[in-house]
C-alpha cells in the first residue's frame, strides 16, 4: 500500500521507514487500529502509481489514524531535510504529502496546515526561479526549489515564555521603535475580534510558510485589505518566537516604501495582522512581462527598494530574505514598489555576526552561506535583484545546487556579453559594487544611494513642499493635543490614494534617506526656502515629531498633513473611533482614552471637554462633533486672520516677485501664531 506514495528512490530516516512498513503490513480489518511502531533501520523502497483521488468517507478509519500518524512524523522530516539541504529526501517527503492530502484530511489538522503552507511555498519559488533561470514564460513547468528553512537550533533572540508575556513585550518594543499611539492605536485584544472589523474572505492571495494570506473587505472602511493569521495555540515555544519577531518588526515598519500594517489582533489562540492589499502584483511578475527593465525604470526601481533598504538597517533591522517576489507594486497601472514579508528579519546589533542561514539561495550573500554576516547580506541580495532588472536573467543559476553555490561563494556570476553591452558603465559599476563577496568591501545602503547612477537621474519631484503644507505644519502644531492624537491615529487608515497625495513632500524632507525626517533637516528646509526663523520650525517639529528620539516618523508626517491637505471624511472618522472604543461598546470611556493619552488629568480633561451630555462617556456623534468643529474656540478666528493676511501681504507685491511674497507671507504667519 505506502508504495504508492511517492515516485522516489531515496534513503529515509528511521522514523519514516518504520511507518512504511508498518502501513505495508497492517491489517486492515473493520475496528482495526494501528499497530504500535517497531524500530527498524532505514532502507530503500520504490514507488509506483498514485491512488485515485478519495473522499475522507471513502477512506477506512484504520488508515485514516496511520495516515494522520503519517503526517505527523512528515512534520519533523520535512524540517529536518529542509535544515540540511537533502533535496532527495524533501522531495520524497512532499509526495508522501500529497499521498496523505489524497484522503482529504481536515484543513485543522495542525500538521496538515503547516506542511500545506511548506508544499505549496516551495513549489511557488522553484517554478518562479525556473522561469528565470530559461527565461521562459510558462508556469506549467515542473521543479523543485530549494528555499532555506525557517526553523532554527539557535535561541531567538526574543527569548520567550509565553505567548502572552512575549505579545506584550513586542507591543513594547514597538512603541519604542514608532511612538505609543502608533502602536496601541493598530494594536487589539480580546472582547475585540478580527471579525468585528472586517469580512475575511475564502480567497487567498498567496501562501507562505505561515500559512496563507487571504482577502479581506472592511465593515466600517471601504477598500481591499490582506490578512495574515498566526496560530498561537499548540505551537513550539521557537515557532511563537519567530511569530512574536515578525510582529514586532511589522508593527516597527512606517515607511512610504514598506507595505502598511493596519491593524493586529490577539485573540486566545490566533494572532492576525491586518495589511494593505498590494494590487499591483509582484515585482517578479513585471519582470517575467518586460523581459528586461529600460535603465531609467530599473534605476528608480532601484532607488526604491534601496529606501526601504536603508530605513530597515538605520532602524537596525535585516530582512535577510530580498527577492523579486518579496516587492509588491501598489497598484496594477503604478510603478510604487513596497517591500514585504517580514518572517526572516531580525533586529539586529551592530558588530555582531548572525549565524542562521535563511533566504532564498538564488538570492543568498556568500557570508550567509558561510553562517557568519551582517546587514551586508541584504545588499547582495538587492545587487542580484538590480542583475535581473538589466539584464533579465539569474546571475547565479544553474540545474546542480552544489555548483551554484560555489559561483555565489566566488562571487563569479554569469555574463551575457550581448546583454550587457546594452548596459552602461555606471549601471555595470554598481551591480558590481554590490556583488562582492567581502561584506566590508561592498558598498552599504548609505553608499549605494550616492552612487552616481541612482545620483544622476531624478527620482521625485524635488519642488513639492509648497506653501499649503507649511500651513498645514502650523495648524497641526495649533491644535489641542488629544485633536493630534485623533489625527495619529487616523494617518493609519488613509487609503494609499490619500497617502499618495504628500509622500513625496516626506521623501523631500527626509534628506538622509532613513525614513524619518530630523530635527535639523526640518528647520533647514523651513529656513532655507521659507525664511522661518528656527526657534518657530523647532515649535512646529515638536508638536509633530518625537522628541525624545529627534526625528519625525511617516505616520506623524501624515498626521500632520490632516489639519488642512487631506480631507476628513466618514470613512477616517469611524475608524478613529474605533480605535478608542477598545471594548467594542459603541462609547470611549475614560479607561479607553488612558491607554492612548497616558495622562489622567488629559483624560478627564477630553472627557469634559467631548461629553457633551454628562453621561460619563463619548458617543460617536460627540466624537465627530469635536473633530469636524476644529476642537478648539479660537479656530475659526485664527483661521479668518490667516485669510486676511494672506489678501493684505498678497496686496502692493511686484506680481514677478513670487518666492518674497511667499516667504514674508509665511514669516508674518509665524510670527503670529508665535508670538502669543
Amino acid at each position: 500500500m505506502f508504495g504508492a506514495v511517492a515516485r522516489y528512490r531515496v534513503n529515509l530516516s528511521p522514523s519514516l521507514t518504520v511507518l512504511r512498513q508498518d502501513l505495508d503490513n497492517f491489517p486492515f480489518a473493520t475496528g482495526a487500529k494501528a499497530s504500535a511502531l517497531p524500530r527498524e533501520s532505514a532502507s530503500r523502497w520504490h514507488v509506483a502509481q498514485a491512488p485515485p483521488m478519495k473522499s475522507q468517507e471513502e477512506v477506512h478509519p484504520a488508515i485514516m489514524q496511520c495516515i494522520i500518524m503519517l503526517v505527523q512524523v512528515l512534520q519533523k522530516e520535512l524540517r529536518a531535510a529542509l535544515e540540511v539541504r537533502d533535496r532527495e529526501r524533501l522531495s520524497a517527503g512532499l509526495e508522501m504529502l500529497r499521498y496523505a492530502k489524497v484522503a482529504q484530511l481536515p484543513e485543522e489538522e495542525p500538521a496538515i496546515r503547516t506542511l500545506v503552507a511548506i508544499e505549496l511555498e516551495a513549489a511557488i519559488a522553484a517554478r518562479k526561479e525556473l522561469e528565470l533561470k530559461q527565461e521562459l514564460p510558462k508556469k506549467d513547468k515542473p521543479t523543485q526549489m530549494y528555499t532555506v528553512s525557517r526553523a532554527s537550533s539557535q535561541p531567538n533572540s526574543m527569548g520567550l515564555a509565553s505567548s502572552t508575556n512575549s505579545l506584550d513585550a513586542v507591543r513594547t518594543r514597538a512603541e519604542d521603535r514608532v511612538g505609543h499611539i502608533s502602536v496601541v492605536g493598530r494594536y487589539h485584544r480580546l472582547p475585540t475580534r478580527l471579525e468585528d472589523d472586517y469580512f475575511v474572505e475564502k480567497k487567498a492571495l498567496g501562501t507562505g510558510y505561515n500559512g496563507s494570506v487571504l482577502l479581506a473587505r472592511g465593515k466600517n472602511r471601504t477598500g481591499k485589505f490582506a490578512v495574515k493569521a498566526f496560530k498561537l495555540h499548540g505551537v513550539s515555544k521557537e515557532k511563537k518566537a519567530e511569530l512574536a519577531s515578525e510582529a514586532e518588526i511589522f508593527l516597527s515598519m512606517d515607511h512610504p516604501h514598506i507595505v502598511r500594517l493596519f491593524d493586529v489582533y490577539e485573540e486566545e489562540d490566533r494572532l492576525s495582522l491586518v495589511m494593505e492589499c498590494m494590487e499591483g502584483g509582484e515585482l517578479f511578475d513585471r519582470v517575467r512581462e518586460r523581459k528586461v527593465y529600460s535603465e531609467k525604470d530599473a534605476c528608480k526601481t532601484a532607488w526604491m527598494m534601496l529606501l526601504a533598504v536603508n530605513y530597515l538597517h538605520s532602524a537596525g533591522i535585516v530582512h535577510r530574505d530580498l527577492k523579486l517576489e518579496n516587492f509588491l507594486y501598489e497598484k496594477k497601472d503604478g510603478d510604487f514598489l513596497k517591500l514585504i514579508d517580514f518572517g526572516f528579519s531580525k533586529v539586529w546589533a551592530k558588530n555582531t555576526k548572525m549565524e542562521l542561514s535563511c533566504g532564498t539561495l538564488s538570492y543568498a550573500a556568500p557570508e550567509v552561506l558561510a553562517k557568519s554576516y551582517t546587514s551586508q547580506c541584504d545588499l547582495w541580495s538587492l545587487g542580484v535583484i538590480v542583475f535581473i532588472l538589466l539584464v533579465g536573467y539569474m546571475p547565479f543559476a544553474g540545474n546542480d545546487e552544489r555548483k551554484q553555490i560555489q559561483m555565489i561563494r566566488s562571487g563569479h556570476y554569469i555574463v551575457k556579453k550581448d546583454r550587457w553591452a546594452k548596459v552602461s558603465s555606471q549601471a555595470s559599476d554598481f551591480v558590481q559594487k554590490l556583488l562582492v563577496v567581502d561584506p566590508d568591501a561592498r558598498m552599504n545602503a548609505p553608499a549605494a544611494l550616492e552612487h552616481p547612477w541612482i545620483k544622476n537621474l531624478e527620482h521625485a519631484n524635488t519642488d513639492c513642499i509648497d506653501e499649503a503644507m507649511v500651513m498645514s505644519l502650523c495648524d497641526f502644531a495649533k491644535s489641542q493635543n488629544f485633536r493630534r492624537s485623533c489625527m495619529k491615529l487616523m494617518a493609519w487608515s488613509l487609503t494609499a490614494s490619500e497617502r499618495g497625495q504628500v509622500r513625496e513632500a516626506f521623501l523631500e524632507l527626509d534628506r538622509g534617506s532613513t525614513g524619518t525626517i530630523t530635527a535639523a533637516d526640518f528647520k533647514k528646509v523651513l529656513e532655507d526656502n521659507f525664511h522661518i526663523p528656527e526657534g518657530q520650525a523647532e515649535t512646529v517639529f515638536n508638536a509633530i515629531g518625537d522628541v525624545e528620539q529627534d526625528e519625525i516618523h511617516y505616520s506623524e508626517f501624515l498626521a500632520a498633513m490632516m489639519a488642512s491637505r487631506i480631507s476628513l471624511h466618514d470613512d477616517l472618522l469611524k475608524d478613529a473611533f474605533r480605535r478608542f472604543d477598545t471594548e467594542n461598546t459603541g462609547f470611549i470611556r475614560k479607561e479607553d482614552l488612558l491607554l492612548v493619552l497616558e495622562s489622567d488629568r488629559e483624560a478627564n480633561q477630553v472627557m469634559k471637554d467631548l461629553d457633551v451630555n454628562h453621561d460619563g462617556k463619548i458617543s460617536y456623534e460627540e466624537f465627530i462633533g469635536y473633530l469636524k468643529s476644529g476642537g478648539a474656540d479660537d479656530d475659526a478666528l485664527e483661521a479668518a486672520e490667516r485669510a486676511i493676511s494672506k489678501e493684505i501681504i498678497t496686496l502692493n507685491r511686484p506680481q514677478d516677485d513670487q518666492r518674497l511674497r511667499k516667504r514674508d507671507k509665511l514669516k508674518g504667519m509665524f510670527v503670529r501664531m508665535f508670538s502669543t
